[in-house]
C-alpha cells in the first residue's frame, strides 16, 4: 500500500517506557477534529435523509418520526465511530476524547453572542435544536449536529477506553 495508516496519521513515532510506539498527539487530534464533524455531516445527513424518505409514504405525522429516528441513528453512528476507532487505533484516544471541546466552545460562543444581541433564550434553543423550515435548517445541519456528534464521538472513545481497561484488569496474567 503506497500510503499506510502510520504514514498518514503520524508526524513522528515516539516510544513509551514499555517500548510501544505512540504517535504524536497533535496529528491525531487535528485529524479527528477535522474528520469527525465532516463524517457526521456525510454519514449522519445520509442516514437522516434515507430514513426520513422511508417514512414519506406513511400517514400524516410519521415523517416527523422518521426525521427523529434518522437523527437518533446519525448520533448513534457518531458514538459507534468513536468506540470503533478506539478499538482499531487505541492511540487515537488522547486526541479523540477531547474532540468535543472546540465545537462546544464555538457553539456556546454563538449562543452567548445571540443572547447579548437580545434574542430570547427559549427561541434560540428552539432554533438550534428544532428549527423552522428555511435558513434555520442550515444552522442546525452545519452547526448543531456536528457539535453533538463530536460530543458523542468523544463519549464513544472514553467508553471504549474504560471498557478495554476494565477488560485488561479482569483478564488473568499470562
Amino acid at each position: 500500500m503506497w500510503l499506510s495508516s502510520q504514514t498518514f496519521l503520524q508526524t513522528s513515532p515516539q516510544r513509551n517506557a514499555r517500548g510501544h510506539v505512540r504517535f504524536k498527539y497533535n496529528s491525531s487530534f487535528l485529524m479527528q477534529q477535522f474528520l469527525v464533524p465532516l463524517g457526521s455531516l456525510i454519514v449522519g445527513g445520509g442516514l437522516l435523509v434515507w430514513i426520513g424518505d422511508l417514512f414519506q409514504a406513511s400517514p400524516a405525522g410519521v415523517p416527523e418520526f422518521g426525521g427523529w429516528l434518522g437523527l437518533i441513528t446519525a448520533f448513534s453512528a457518531a458514538f459507534a465511530a468513536g468506540y470503533s476507532i478506539h478499538q482499531i487505533w487505541p492511540w487515537t484516544y488522547s486526541g479523540g476524547r477531547i474532540v468535543w471541546i472546540l465545537p462546544v466552545f464555538f457553539f456556546l460562543l454563538i449562543l452567548v453572542i445571540d443572547v447579548i444581541q437580545g434574542h430570547s433564550v427559549s427561541n434560540l434553543v428552539a432554533s438550534y435544536f428544532y428549527p423552522r423550515p428555511g435558513e434555520e435548517d442550515l444552522g442546525v445541519i452545519f452547526f448543531t449536529w456536528p457539535t453533538i456528534s463530536c460530543c458523542l464521538y468523544s463519549i464513544g472513545m472514553i467508553v471504549a477506553r474504560r471498557r478495554s481497561t476494565s477488560r485488561s484488569l479482569d483478564s488473568p496474567p499470562l
